[in-house]
C-alpha cells in the first residue's frame, strides 16, 4: 500500500480547487493501493482530503495533535513528524502563511526520495495559487479554472 500526505492550510479554502488538485495528484497512483494521510484538522484541506478519502473508498490515517504532550507547537511538531515519517508521497495544500504545511515538507524532504508537490492556494479565494516545487518526475500541477 502507499502511503500519501494530502496536508495544507486549516483556513477556508475552495472545495473544488483541493479536490481537482488532489484528483490530478492521485492519477499517477490510478492501478495502486492508496492510503491518505492527514493531520485530522477539522476544517481546510485536512478535511477535504478525510472527506475525499471517505468518498473514494480510500483508507484514511489521521494524525491530529496530541492533546496530552506539550505546547500546542510541541504538539503539533509530533503530528507532522509522524506524518513526515509515514507517507511515501506528499501533496502540500498551504496558503502563503502556513507554517506547519512548511514544517512537514521540510520533514518529508529531507527523509529522502520523492519530493513534496508543494501547491500554494489562496485562502478563501474561489480561483488561483502557483507552483512552488515539485520532483523531477512529476508533471506540473495546473490550477483549475
Amino acid at each position: 500500500m502507499i502511503s500519501i500526505a494530502i496536508i495544507g492550510t486549516r483556513h477556508s479554502v475552495n472545495p473544488e480547487q483541493v479536490r481537482a488538485l488532489i484528483d490530478a495528484f492521485l492519477m499517477d497512483f490510478a492501478c495502486q493501493e492508496i492510503e491518505i494521510v492527514s493531520g485530522k484538522c477539522p476544517t481546510g484541506v485536512d478535511q477535504i482530503a478525510e472527506r475525499y478519502a471517505r468518498e473514494h473508498g480510500i483508507l484514511f490515517v489521521g494524525y491530529p495533535p496530541d492533546a496530552e504532550t506539550g505546547t500546542f507547537p510541541q504538539r503539533c511538531f509530533k503530528r507532522d513528524t509522524k506524518i513526515a515519517t509515514h507517507a511515501r508521497h506528499t501533496l502540500a495544500l498551504p496558503c502563503e502563511h502556513s507554517l506547519g504545511t512548511y514544517l512537514t515538507v521540510r520533514l518529508f524532504n529531507a527523509k529522502g526520495g520523492p519530493k513534496a508537490a508543494v501547491h500554494v492556494i489562496p485562502c478563501g479565494l474561489p480561483r488561483g495559487g502557483r507552483m512552488l516545487h515539485h520532483s523531477s518526475n512529476r508533471r506540473t500541477l495546473a490550477t483549475p479554472s
